[in-house]
């Protein structure tokens, strides 16, 4: 278990799960496979670089993250999701002052911004914030994130 092991503090535990729960849902809609041509694939991103139900970037992640387990084994791709989470929150998030200077809810989503762009989005992100101008990857998860926040999981059935 990711969180057992990680070094963050007890009250950031709580933002991080729902981020996870949100992460999954709008990179994949918790889905590791799905069926094409009679035959079970795994859920490949539209330019074909990101898979499974927490649609790692095989091309950025090859070398820590095996290609075939992460295909194949959602338990696998689930974890190394939520290490990728645990990462950009303790060593990026945390650490830096535009992090530092965020609320809970901000906090997720900017992990989030890193976790779908990589971790130069943290700065990118604390200026969408200040101007109030957001991508629409951060209003859709944002969307999710309240939803998990709010035990309102029953929603997901808006991806079917």
């Amino acid at each position: 278990d990711v969180m057992a092991k990680s070094k963050l503090a007890a009250r950031h535990k709580p933002m991080y799960k729902q981020l996870v729960y949100a992460t999954a849902w709008q990179e994949s809609c918790w889905r590791q496979f799905i069926k094409s041509g009679g035959k079970l694939r795994p859920i490949l991103s539209y330019n074909q670089t990101s898979v499974g139900l927490m649609q790692i970037n095989e091309r950025v992640w090859r070398g820590i993250y095996p290609t075939e387990p992460l295909r194949w084994d959602a338990r696998y791709n689930i974890r190394a999701g939520c290490e990728i989470l645990d990462l950009y929150l303790r060593r990026y998030a945390l650490r830096r002052a535009e992090g530092r200077n965020l609320g809970e809810d901000d906090l997720a989503r900017a992990v989030y911004a890193m976790y779908n762009g990589g971790p130069g989005q943290l700065k990118k992100f604390v200026a969408r914030k200040k101007s109030n101008r957001y991508l629409k990857v951060d209003q859709l998860f944002w969307d999710k994130y309240r939803l998990v926040k709010g035990k309102s999981l029953d929603k997901v059935a808006t991806c079917y």
